[in-house]
């Protein structure tokens, strides 16, 4: 084996992009915080018997265990630190004012890979708003993320929404295959599944067919509730992409309600995800952004590098400290 060869899906960030991935995450916690998000940081690693309770289920084949050789007791590295953040939430700020706004930025490690990348380490940043029963709750996070992510550059966002439940009691096992490759051939013309389909793009421009649908009761609270929140987010961004996909709810794990996904048009993955979920009786709504994945984008505004000078090592005195602390780097010259 090469012995610099790294396991599948992992890989070195090498200059400039892990230079590039630390001003996106500085950045992005910057734009939280000003929202009134303070940060929190989580291990790496808990106990399985804790990571994996609640919300973690939901990842549970995703995660690496390892055996802890002080405890004896096996350990999980994050697959999602929404999880971690909810488990902070309900235990250690168990008594702290509601609602709770909660940042975060970290590595997660992933047992699979995505559909179609090939990373199982995972950059993340994101906030999660917990405890708050105003119905425009969703719509800011998903409005705090548009805006850190206009803040480094990116603005071609589309929001691509649904909702877990939107489906229940409308399909059956027989017509998630079907489903799931998008294929509603089979769906007679009048099937509320075949209705639906015609539903699928552009809210603004879908909006009439999503109003007049006839559904069943739960189904249509939640896509009233979807389109008060496009209007909502459109108010505040009027250039971004609303689309709406009703059969999206069915790959979200531990949401409960309206979810959403982050694309550009440039990248094939999503760049973030979120959703509503419940957190013992608190409501709570979170989104995750994908800070590896923007690494690339040639139009980010990232603060530049420092220029550099050349000093010698023999003349690094209180001339090349003012030069640092001016913002210049000063390399060293040994000759």
């Amino acid at each position: 084996m090469n012995a610099y060869l790294l396991p599948s899906g992992l890989r070195d960030l090498l200059p400039p992009q892990a230079r590039r991935q630390t001003a996106i995450l500085a950045s992005l916690l910057q734009r939280f915080e000003l929202f009134g998000y303070e940060q929190v940081i989580p291990p790496l690693m808990e106990f399985e018997e804790t990571l994996l309770s609640g919300q973690g289920k939901a990842v549970e084949e995703r995660t690496f265990r390892v055996l802890d050789p002080l405890s004896h007791q096996m350990m999980g590295i994050r697959a999602d630190m929404t999880i971690q953040v909810a488990r902070i939430a309900a235990s250690r700020l168990a008594d702290a004012p509601l609602p709770l706004r909660l940042a975060y930025t970290g590595n997660v490690l992933r047992v699979t890979q995505g559909k179609l990348a090939a990373e199982r380490q995972l950059s993340q940043a994101g906030i999660e708003l917990i405890g708050s029963n105003a119905p425009t709750a969703t719509a800011e996070t998903i409005i705090v993320a548009l805006e850190a992510l206009e803040k480094i550059g990116i603005t071609q966002v589309v929001v691509d929404i649904s909702a877990t439940g939107l489906l229940d009691g409308l399909i059956s096992e027989k017509d998630l295959d079907a489903i799931k490759t998008r294929d509603f051939s089979s769906f007679p013309p009048d099937s509320i599944i075949a209705q639906l389909s015609t539903c699928m793009g552009n809210i603004n421009k879908k909006y009439e067919l999503m109003r007049n649908i006839k559904l069943p009761e739960l189904a249509a609270d939640l896509l009233v509730k979807i389109l008060r929140l496009a209007e909502c987010v459109s108010n505040q961004f009027p250039h971004a992409i609303l689309s709406f996909d009703p059969f999206e709810g069915i790959n979200f794990e531990y949401h409960q309600g309206v979810c959403f996904s982050f694309y550009l048009p440039s990248i094939h993955e999503e760049i973030g995800r979120g959703g509503e979920y419940k957190l013992g009786d608190k409501n709570a709504v979170g989104v995750s952004l994908y800070v590896n994945r923007l690494l690339d984008i040639p139009t980010l505004k990232l603060a530049p590098p420092p220029k550099q000078i050349t000093i010698p090592f023999t003349k690094m005195g209180a001339e090349a400290k003012k030069q640092r602390d001016a913002g210049v780097a000063t390399l060293l010259g040994h000759d």
